[in-house]
């Protein structure tokens, strides 16, 4: 079982997401929680931007590449898990 929460490291994040526009930076964090309880993000536009709550931008996918499964996993996130 998945810890119920992550370490959010605030400077890093900032950091990384400085390129982002708000609501960019509101998918992601979305689809990071995702990542976070299910283990990992399906390689479907359309899903994607369902449990973002809005557009999934390249710039957004590009911090979530697909593994070598066919699922999306941010690197980060899984080295703290």
């Amino acid at each position: 079982m998945n810890p119920p929460a992550f370490q959010l490291y605030a400077d890093d994040f900032i950091a990384g997401t400085m390129i982002l526009s708000q609501a960019e930076v509101g998918a992601y964090m979305r689809l990071l929680c995702h990542q976070w309880s299910k283990g990992a993000l399906p390689d479907d536009a359309g899903k994607l931007e369902r449990l973002a709550g809005g557009t999934v931008t390249d710039d957004v996918l590009a911090k979530i590449p697909v593994c070598p499964d066919g699922l999306r996993r941010n690197v980060r996130l899984e080295a703290v898990r």
